[in-house]
């Protein structure tokens, strides 16, 4: 199913603003396109949905990321990574990923990443799915410039959040 020595993962990340209709339509609707190999991830306190979640993308041939797994231990079989209003987004830059999201799911620039240009905004999923390899490119090195500081990636803010919580 999976093919990961290709990088051409398109990872869509959910929380509990995301009700689970809007998730397995989103869902339904990468997997058409049938350019990406398309992961999910829920956020880790999301956990009464994850096992309905979770058979949704096995009946469906999506990869279901385990939840409390980083984003960025998949980060070299992604090219996007799309969320609505999500502190994934700034997981991903601090690890050297992609953040994107669609006009209509990000209706607050929450963490201002729109405002500091660190945020691809999409109309659709047929708009990113219109990319061509050499826009995807350019996505990926204007990423790559904005993380030329990372090194070995060890510990990130939410993880740090997430042992403090689980402490509680």
């Amino acid at each position: 199913m999976d093919d990961f020595s290709v990088k051409n993962g398109l990872a869509i990340c959910f929380n509990d603003h995301d009700s689970t209709e809007f998730m397995f339509d989103m869902i339904r609707k990468a997997l058409d396109l049938k350019k990406w190999t398309i992961y999910v991830k829920m956020h880790p306190s999301d956990r009464y949905r994850f096992s309905e979640v979770e058979n949704f993308c096995l009946e469906n041939n999506a990869v279901f990321i385990d939840p409390a797994c980083p984003v960025y231990n998949y980060r070299d079989r992604l090219k996007i990574l799309l969320a609505g209003i999500s502190g994934v987004h700034v997981d991903a830059l601090m690890a050297g990923g992609t953040p994107c999201t669609l006009k209509s799911w990000y209706h607050e620039d929450y963490y201002q990443l729109i405002e500091d240009d660190l945020l691809f905004v999409f109309e659709s999923l047929e708009e990113i799915n219109s990319l061509s390899d050499e826009e995807i490119a350019q996505i990926m090195q204007s990423r790559e410039k904005l993380n030329e500081h990372l090194k070995e990636i060890n510990t990130l803010p939410s993880d740090k959040l997430a042992s403090f919580y689980k402490k509680l």
